[in-house]
């Protein structure tokens, strides 16, 4: 029991990693207390989403076109023609379709 409690039953450190800290004393020449920091990075979604989500955005900007191209919509966009909001729609598209080829590969 008394070797339980000294941590005798922890598994074995891995190779260049200590489970206790280190006094800075103890160290040999050239040796780091800790080991370096990785930088962190997000990790994008996997690969067999990207359809999804670009499926999701495009009928969503297809359904901001239809709502700015609608005539009953006049007055809520009275500063964007039909052409302007078509042409937003290629630009967001050619975008999001760039966007989802770099990730995909």
């Amino acid at each position: 029991m008394g070797s339980f409690l000294l941590g005798a039953s922890l598994p074995p450190a891995l190779p260049g990693r200590r489970l206790l800290p280190v006094c800075v004393e103890q160290l040999q020449p050239g040796e780091a207390a800790l080991p370096p920091l990785q930088p962190w990075s997000p990790s994008p979604p996997a690969p067999q989403t990207w359809p999804l989500v670009q499926s999701a955005l495009s009928s969503r900007s297809l359904v901001c076109l239809r709502i700015q191209i609608n005539p009953q919509n006049k007055g809520d966009f009275q500063g964007i023609s039909p052409e302007r909001a078509f042409a937003d729609f290629l630009f967001a598209s050619t975008i999001l379709h760039l966007v989802v080829i770099n990730f995909v590969g």
